[in-house]
């Protein structure tokens, strides 16, 4: 137990539970609040058998997205913690919530043996050797969109209960051990890198893992996202992986001028493909993310990207173009700003969407900058702020409006509900690691205690079996 719980205090980026008071868009009570009405209608809203299946589309990365909201806001729990589902019409705690929801992820993963060496013969299997095998989830047909939001649930879920503790003993993960899963994971992502064959789609990743010629802007933060939560569980990146993405990161960003999307200069904006089609937020956000992870520590094209999200901070929702509202582009573009210039950053952002309350819920600190620039709007944007519960899917008290297509509620609940509690990317990710609020005392006795709730309830399961 005590190696567990060390290994947990290590990886503090990925639990990011119980963080010392900042500075928010709403008062700190506001934000609290909206959080754990969001993580109530979520919990309302799980299906019976553990997933967040709303729809036939991306039922794996729903369910991934919701466990990780769950878990990244562990201390932010309401106090009973615990709802009444509307599938089940029984109580049931968050605990068990975040146990059912990962249940299902690992019955629901894809195995896919045999791999060793993509199209450029590079050898994608992280640990050596002449075979690996490949772990994804199918995502109902894009497999890097799901795969990338169910990782960072696995992973943080893992890390709770001991990197080389079985994960589970039955379904097409029987046992592997956490590692062992995140393994497999990057090793599909490595599969499914495009190479050196592909031009300047070298080092991108598009919807399918693990097998992809072409890349986009969109998808390729998803393989770096996996891989870098892989790392913090012990996984090993082959080296192709960093070796060939800076040729797709050099040729996706926009550098010329006169182009337009949406109204406004894509000049720095980072593109979904190589002929400069939708150069927006959430491509720059993602993009961001995936530089940092090569190591680029906010160079000029970083600060170029950064430029463009200030001339086109104030965008609403189009489609998948625009910021506010948008829960894929928000996130994206918290990823970004959060894992280079911080959360505190003042400097960079200027033109606000908001005033962040003033004379109204003022920010702790009096100062509005871009992360209290989205806390106020969704604490303002919460259907029902202040009313947990239940309710549709899209509209019950506690989630946020549902835009419906590729991003619906609950996707949008959980994004937004990991920008509100300050959720960071873990340091294998922002390397040098991005300027972050510190885990509490109070936080890490929280977080043993809960950590040791889950291996009990996983003791009392395999005792019944």
């Amino acid at each position: 137990m005590k190696r567990r719980f060390t290994f947990a205090l290590g990886a503090i980026l990925l639990a990011s539970a119980a963080w010392t008071p900042t500075a928010s868009a709403a008062s700190e009570a506001e934000k609290l609040t909206a959080i754990q009405n969001g993580l109530l209608h979520l919990c309302v809203i799980q299906a019976a058998n553990g997933s967040w299946s709303v729809s036939s589309t991306y039922t794996d990365a729903g369910t991934g997205a919701a466990v990780f909201a769950f878990l990244s806001q562990q201390t932010k729990w309401p106090s009973p913690a615990s709802c009444t589902n509307a599938a089940t019409s029984s109580v049931v705690t968050f605990q068990t919530v975040v146990a059912n929801g990962i249940a299902f992820l690992l019955g629901d993963a894809v195995t896919e043996p045999g791999l060793h060496l993509n199209p450029a013969g590079q050898n994608i299997c992280g640990e050596g050797g002449s075979s690996c095998t490949g772990i994804y989830w199918s995502g109902q047909g894009r497999s890097t969109y799901s795969t990338g939001l169910v990782t960072p649930a696995i992973v943080t879920y893992g890390l709770g209960l001991g990197a080389n503790a079985t994960a589970t003993t039955t379904g097409p993960l029987a046992g592997l051990t956490w590692k062992q899963i995140a393994q497999g994971i990057t090793d599909a992502f490595a599969a499914g890198q495009a190479t050196s064959l592909n031009g300047n789609y070298d080092g991108g990743w598009h919807y399918s893992v693990p097998s992809n010629t072409d890349a986009d802007g969109s998808t390729t933060q998803w393989g770096v996202i996996a891989i870098g939560y892989d790392e913090s569980l012990g996984a090993i990146t082959p080296p192709s992986v960093k070796a060939n993405l800076p040729t797709w990161l050099s040729h996706v960003q926009y550098t010329a001028s006169g182009l337009t999307q949406g109204g406004y200069s894509s000049t720095g904006a980072a593109c979904y493909d190589l002929s400069n089609s939708y150069c927006d937020h959430s491509e720059t956000g993602g993009w961001e993310v995936a530089m940092q992870y090569v190591g680029s520590n906010l160079n000029a094209a970083q600060l170029n990207g950064i430029s463009f999200l200030n001339t086109a901070w104030t965008e609403g929702p189009s489609g998948f173009f625009g910021l506010f509202g948008q829960p894929y582009a928000m996130w994206a573009v918290y990823k970004g700003l959060e894992s280079t210039v911080g959360l505190h950053d003042t400097t960079h952002i200027t033109n606000l969407n908001t005033n962040c309350g003033a004379g109204v819920d003022p920010p702790g600190s009096g100062v509005c900058n871009w992360w209290e620039d989205m806390n106020h709007y969704l604490v303002q944007h919460q259907n029902n702020p202040g009313v947990a519960g239940a309710g549709p899917v899209g509209s019950g008290p506690g989630g946020w409006p549902d835009l419906g297509g590729d991003w619906p509620d609950p996707l949008s609940t959980a994004l937004f509900v990991n920008i509100l509690g300050a959720t960071p990317l873990p340091g294998t990710i922002t390397q040098p690691p991005s300027t972050v609020p510190t885990l509490s005392v109070w936080g890490l006795v929280a977080l043993g205690i809960l950590l040791a709730g889950f291996a009990a309830m996983r003791l009392r399961k395999a005792h019944s079996r």
